[in-house]
């Protein structure tokens, strides 16, 4: 990406006339803590739930008019405004993928109204800025859905534990074996997905959920992929093929 464009749906903004214009400041993810008094004792207590708060900026944004050179100013502001308003709406947190950050993805959700200047700051550009709200761990991209075999190591590159979704093709009652940890399924039909970030199980067809599986899982606890090596096993029913999508992730 050159300087200024980001990744957003699919789009480059830069082919949309679209671009930051200042690197913008974000916070560090706060880590979710509760302090309690206790009787008797000096201090609080500390209760970690070890999970983080999302975090948040402002992008400034020129945005360029060019493209609607042959329309008088009222419907180029118009047609400037929906085209970021398209970029960013949504009820939903979305892949966001800045120039200054390029090896990983963000996922952002507007957090408030767009404000658009009323005069020109840099020749034919508007400039927009918009609030964002940002989950607190951003994804490496160099991970991809594969195809593991029975006892395969994955290394986990981050510092910090990966949640994966993992695509188990196969049928009976099914016991995954993910860094020692047993997760158990019962019943599974032809074939099942984990989504560990989620905690949810599901079928799919087309990228698209066709029905929930909840039913067949029998652990609480979701499978994740450790700091360093995790070792992947599976024993019981009668599976064909296991794929993963690591999703290793860093703190924003």
């Amino acid at each position: 990406m050159k300087p200024g464009e980001f990744m957003i749906k699919s789009v480059n903004s830069g082919d949309l006339g679209i671009k930051i214009q200042t690197r913008p400041t974000i916070l560090a993810p706060a880590r979710r803590i509760e302090f309690m008094r206790s009787y008797q004792s000096d201090g609080d207590l500390v209760y970690d739930e070890e999970t983080y708060e999302d975090t948040s900026t402002t992008l400034s944004l020129a945005v360029s008019n060019t493209q609607f050179k042959d329309a008088d100013e009222t419907v180029r502001r118009a047609k400037i405004r929906r085209a970021v308003h398209d970029l960013f709406k949504g009820g939903s947190y979305i892949p966001f993928e800045p120039y200054f950050d390029e090896s990983v993805t963000y996922y952002v959700i507007l957090n408030g109204s767009l404000e658009f200047a009323n005069k020109y700051y840099i020749g034919d550009h508007y400039v927009c800025t918009l609030p964002l709200r940002i989950k607190p761990y951003k994804l490496l991209k160099n991970y991809n859905e594969h195809t593991i075999t029975n006892g395969t190591v994955l290394v986990n590159p981050s510092t910090e534990i990966a949640r994966p979704i993992i695509k188990i093709t196969g049928s009976g009652d099914i016991t995954l074996s993910v860094g020692g940890k047993a997760f158990q399924m019962k019943g599974v039909s032809s074939s099942i997905i984990i989504d560990c970030e989620l905690e949810q199980a599901y079928k799919e067809s087309g990228g698209v959920i066709t029905s929930n599986e909840n039913n067949k899982v029998l652990t609480p606890t979701f499978p994740v992929l450790n700091v360093g090596n995790t070792t992947i096993s599976w024993s019981g029913g009668s599976v064909t093929q296991v794929k993963i999508i690591e999703r290793w992730r860093v703190l924003v």
